[in-house]
């Protein structure tokens, strides 16, 4: 038995600062460069810690790897250059950079500017106070942004040959004002308190007192703005390489967004013009009760755009995420007519939830997307890459086992980590049919087991109603014992926001909380 020390001492154990260092090779962070190419950083018990893995699939049979002696830029090692996207996103000073590095976006006196070869061009006149462009807007950690001295740069999403962005108007004058007090100041002898005030909308305000977000264009060229001919979000709105309710065509002529009414009632796809900002109405959905639309750094979403829709690059169709049948599934709808011409999944899989999409091969005519509650997996929130045609045809699962699966993938094959929470991180490479193609990283928890981790057993169990399952872990505790009855200690999780049984492997957690909420303790 232990004594009450030794529980306190082996519960420390477990806090995530140490878990985190147990693991090695659990998480392999893939970076795909030209879509045949790929590099991670293998992480080594060894004095140097970490060696990058450089891969090539140069066909479906086999694959060059180069070893380094230590973590570095695997593109630099290709061609002696850096990231143009990544040092976009590093950009401290306050400007937006277009994607050629050109042209710079900035704001002075609340409207925006641009910089390029031909000087200093203010491109609008109706900025003031609360009613900016591309400024950032977080009800949460505006305060905390501002305190801090942050550079703020504008938020924009450029077009992929630099020509145009696209940014959003947000005006706030008439929001409601919400107040904080900051206790001391910023040093010990600034004892005086500090009043902050920020626009915070409630959710029993009117429209009229919410903040608008309208979407509008830039045109580099001709150093001009349009306002896009669409109704304004009264939510924030998020424009940039990172996150984005904007989705560029590949030859910049236009762009598709999704937008949402107030608590989600009604949603709609949109297709823009670059030049113009006309914008044409594609699908409209309504609802009475919510349309599960927005992706918020969870699961859903296609790439950096938060939503599970695209538009095809020769504007023939259009496909659209969607719960009216209780199911999340894909729908197919013409540009021509306006027409929905379906669900792309018929009976045999009708129970299936459609979650991101991961890639789409327009030249194929195919999609490739993470889904879940598959029938033949243990769990419904095992997540699962599967493909299927435009037309419906050809559905194949491409990952076989019953875990959860993180997936990242290039043109000719994608890397796939796949764990359970009784299942250590296994990282593979496969072709794009699911075949194996090799065995890239099993991770070694051993540092993890000898600090006591006990593995969490998996149960399912029927709620009251005698018909929902439901889905657990147990978890032991330290120095469990068969001779001895312990109490059983229901932890649940009653928000929307999250869950709280992990599925896959866990020994770590980004908020910096517990692993599973902290029963490892």
């Amino acid at each position: 038995m232990m004594d009450l020390l030794e529980k306190y001492r082996a519960a420390e154990r477990m806090l995530p600062q140490y878990t985190r260092e147990m693991v090695i090779n659990g998480s392999p962070k893939i970076r795909w460069l030209d879509g045949v190419f790929f590099s991670y950083d293998r992480e080594t018990r060894g004095e140097s810690g970490k060696e990058t893995v450089n891969v090539r699939v140069n066909s479906l049979t086999g694959e060059e790897e180069i070893r380094s002696g230590e973590a570095g830029n695997p593109q630099g090692a290709l061609n002696g250059d850096t990231d143009p996207a990544q040092a976009r996103r590093s950009e401290k000073s306050g400007f937006s950079v277009s994607p050629d590095g050109h042209c710079r976006l900035f704001y002075r006196g609340h409207n925006l500017y641009l910089l390029d070869g031909g000087g200093e061009t203010q491109l609008t006149f109706d900025g003031e106070p609360l009613c900016e462009y591309g400024c950032y807007v977080d009800v949460y950690s505006q305060i905390t942004v501002k305190r801090q001295g942050a550079a703020e740069h504008p938020l924009v999403l450029w077009s992929p040959d630099g020509h145009y962005f696209v940014t959003y108007r947000a005006d706030r004058r008439a929001v409601k004002k919400l107040y904080a007090i900051e206790s001391f100041g910023d040093s010990p002898q600034d004892i005086r308190p500090r009043l902050w005030e920020y626009p915070c909308p409630f959710a029993g305000d009117s429209d009229g007192e919410l903040p608008h977000f309208a979407l509008c264009v830039g045109d580099v060229k001709l150093r001009n703005m349009t306002m896009v001919q669409a109704p304004a979000y009264l939510d924030p709105v998020f424009t940039s390489e990172e996150k984005s309710f904007v989705r560029w065509l590949p030859d910049s002529s236009g762009f598709y967004f999704t937008w949402f009414s107030r608590g989600y009632g009604e949603g709609r796809l949109y297709l823009a013009e670059a030049a113009t900002g006309a914008a044409r109405q594609i699908v409209r959905e309504t609802t009475d009760t919510f349309l599960n639309l927005g992706a918020f750094g969870q699961l859903d979403g296609f790439g950096s755009y938060q939503f599970s829709n695209f538009v095809t690059a020769d504007r023939k169709l259009a496909f659209w995420q969607s719960e009216r049948s209780g199911y999340a599934h894909l729908y197919r709808y013409r540009l021509d007519t306006g027409a929905c011409e379906g669900d792309l999944f018929d009976a045999a899989c009708r129970e299936m939830i459609v979650q991101k999409l991961v890639k789409v091969d327009e030249a194929a005519g195919r999609i490739y997307f993470m889904a879940n509650n598959v029938p033949d997996c243990s769990d419904p929130l095992y997540y699962q890459l599967f493909a299927v045609n435009f037309d419906g045809s050809g559905l194949a699962r491409l990952t076989p086992e019953d875990a959860v699966h993180r997936v990242t993938i290039g043109e000719q094959a994608f890397v796939d980590t796949y764990s359970r929470v009784d299942l250590p991180p296994v990282t593979v490479l496969r072709d794009l049919e699911g075949a194996l193609i090799r065995e890239l990283e099993r991770a070694d928890v051993s540092g993890l087991l000898a600090a006591g981790y006990q593995v969490p057993e998996r149960f399912t169990v029927k709620a009251a109603d005698g018909v929902t399952g439901l889905w657990g872990i147990l978890v032991r505790p330290a120095g469990f014992s068969t001779d001895v009855k312990y109490p059983v200690i229901d932890y649940i999780y009653g928000g929307a926001q999250l869950y709280n049984v992990p599925r896959e492997f866990t020994w770590d957690n980004a908020m910096g909380r517990e692993a599973m909420g902290g029963l490892q303790g």
